[in-house]
C-alpha cells in the first residue's frame, strides 16, 4: 500500500497536472478526514488565532509582547502553508503561549532574578 500525499493528490484532483504543490492544512484535514475535516480544522484554526490574539493584547511586559508577536505573529504564514500539527509544532504556535504564560505566573524574585 503505497502512504497517500497530499502534496500530489490535490494538485493532480484540481488541475489535472503531476505536480507538487503544499497544500497546507487543508490538504492535511482533507487526507484525514475529508470535507468535514477541511471545515473542522478552519474553524480550530479560525479559533486558535482568535485566541493567540487576544492573549498577545493582554501581555503589558514590552519585552514577552515582542517575543509573543515574533514568534507567533511573524510564523501566522506556517497555518496556511503547512500540516496543522507541523505548524502547531514547529511554528510556536503551542510552545510559545506556553513559555510566556510560564514567565508571566512566575513569582517575580524568579523572572527579574532580584530578591527584594
Amino acid at each position: 500500500m503505497e502512504p497517500f500525499a497530499p502534496t500530489i493528490a490535490v494538485p493532480s484532483y484540481y488541475l489535472d497536472a503531476n505536480t507538487t504543490f503544499q497544500a497546507g492544512y487543508i490538504g492535511g484535514a482533507y487526507a484525514s478526514f475529508g470535507y468535514a475535516g477541511i471545515w473542522v480544522y478552519s474553524l480550530f484554526v479560525g479559533g486558535w488565532v482568535s485566541l493567540l490574539t487576544a492573549y498577545e493584547g493582554k501581555i503589558d511586559v514590552l519585552w514577552q509582547r515582542i517575543a509573543f508577536f515574533s514568534v507567533v505573529g511573524l510564523n501566522m504564514y506556517f497555518l496556511s502553508s503547512r500540516e496543522l500539527h507541523t505548524a502547531m509544532q514547529s511554528g510556536g504556535f503551542v510552545l510559545a503561549p506556553l513559555m510566556i504564560f510560564a514567565v508571566r505566573n512566575l513569582p517575580r524574585t524568579l523572572r527579574t532574578g532580584t530578591l527584594k
